[in-house]
């Protein structure tokens, strides 16, 4: 019996991987980043792109290339950017350019003028909670 459990420990002992596989450092996380936004912008689809990362209580966040073709207007983090899944979300068109934000700051200000906004939110208040939805603050 003993040397069934010593040749199973010398087994098991001999399967397991003497090569530790490390995680790449955050800083080499970063650097795939900043070459993967090089290479998107240089196949041209897309004039600027924004990446932020949070990993084990590091973020890091950049932006590449600019707002708009044939100018030097670099993106920062007042930047807008489009994204299909939000517009199909909020009932937007994919084919059709999105309102700018001053548009819609205008909207918002003649809701509030006319004491729309705070109804509206009543409402997408009561019906979220009609509907189960837990609602904090």
């Amino acid at each position: 019996m003993k040397r069934i459990f010593a040749l199973i420990s010398v087994i098991i002992l001999g399967c397991q991987s003497s090569t530790k596989t490390e995680e790449p450092s955050f800083k080499q996380l970063t650097n795939l980043i900043d070459q993967y936004a090089d290479n998107t912008l240089k196949k041209g689809n897309i004039n600027s792109l924004a990446v932020a990362v949070y990993k084990d209580g590091q973020v890091y966040h950049n932006y590449y290339g600019s707002i708009h073709k044939n100018y030097q207007n670099l993106p920062n983090d007042n930047t807008l950017y489009e994204i299909a899944s939000i517009r199909l979300f909020a009932g937007l068109s994919l084919d059709k350019p999105i309102l700018d934000h001053s548009t819609i700051l205008k909207f918002r200000h003649l809701l509030e003028r006319h004491g729309l906004a705070r109804k509206i939110v009543s409402e997408v208040r009561n019906w979220l909670t009609e509907a189960g939805v837990l609602i904090k603050g």
